[in-house]
């Protein structure tokens, strides 16, 4: 596995934290009356697969194999 997986996994990840952050700004500044209840099962589901993404063991066996590549 090379270093360009490794941050294209991580890229994913980041780019589901960046739209959750999006919708927390837009409910906090724009966000219509009554749309908490939808926006909050949002940045939920966001979160919660970012978090499964980050958390997988995919993740750790990319990490591993990027560390033990020689230089």
């Amino acid at each position: 596995m090379s270093y360009a997986i490794y941050v294209s996994h991580l890229q994913k990840i980041a780019d589901l934290k960046y739209a959750s952050a999006v919708l927390q700004w837009d409910q906090e500044t724009y966000l219509p009356p009554g749309g908490n209840e939808i926006r909050g099962r949002q940045l939920a589901t966001l979160n919660e697969v970012a978090h499964a993404m980050f958390a997988d063991e995919k993740t750790g066996a990319i990490i591993k194999a990027v560390l033990s590549q020689k230089d």
